[in-house]
């Protein structure tokens, strides 16, 4: 095979290899149903914000500010709360119609709530920067707001949290506050849940 020859198939190659990755990063994951100013998406390199009704994509961050609040429904009815100061990546999420949906999140600052529709229980986790939380059919609430501190509410269902430092895992069963550190769980009194959709007082964006 000539030099040229080489030169065109490896830019094939290539070009090919871009269309696959720029695809895997453009699927969609799911969409924004009810958001309030201060709410983001990046997605690549830019950040913009979101408006109901906005595609939500794999590998995005969905940041908020002071006055941000995103609620996102998933393919499978999966439904998330973004709350104020808040930052979730979406790292995995596959979903086949009429089948189960795995999820892998991250939770980088703030409070999330999350309402389970169709996640499959052991390809799904939601991570922090201490622990790992599994779900078995739930709705509850993270927040990680206190630097060091993974904080739970199980308001129905089962969460499983494993501290990244630690060698078993704390089962949390409804209605149940949990605080976990890297190398435990402890179950404690609850204190209230996050404010979620803040009252904006800046005049409305035009």
């Amino acid at each position: 095979m000539s030099r040229s020859s080489i030169g065109a198939a490896s830019a094939v190659i290539a070009f090919a290899l871009c269309s696959a990755g720029a695809g895997a990063a453009d699927e969609r994951a799911g969409r924004a149903t009810r958001v309030q100013a201060d709410s983001f998406q990046k997605h690549y390199f830019a950040g913009s914000p979101i408006v109901a009704g906005d595609p939500i994509y794999l590998n995005a961050t969905i940041y908020t500010k002071t006055y941000g609040t995103a609620e996102i429904r998933l393919e499978d009815d999966t439904e998330l709360l973004v709350g104020p100061n808040s930052s979730i990546l979406i790292d995995a999420y596959v979903y086949a119609a009429g089948g189960g949906a795995s999820l892998t999140m991250s939770l980088g600052r703030g409070a999330l709530r999350v309402i389970s529709g169709q996640l499959a229980k052991d390809t799904t986790e939601f991570r922090t920067e201490v622990a790992t939380i599994g779900v078995r059919g739930t709705r509850f609430w993270l927040d990680v707001d206190t630097p060091g501190l993974t904080r739970i509410w199980a308001d129905e269902g089962t969460v499983i949290a494993r501290p990244v430092d630690g060698d078993r895992d704390f089962i949390l069963t409804e209605p149940v506050y949990a605080e976990c550190d890297r190398t435990t769980c402890r179950e404690t009194w609850p204190p209230p849940k996050p404010i979620v959709f803040p009252r904006d007082p800046r005049p409305p964006r035009r």
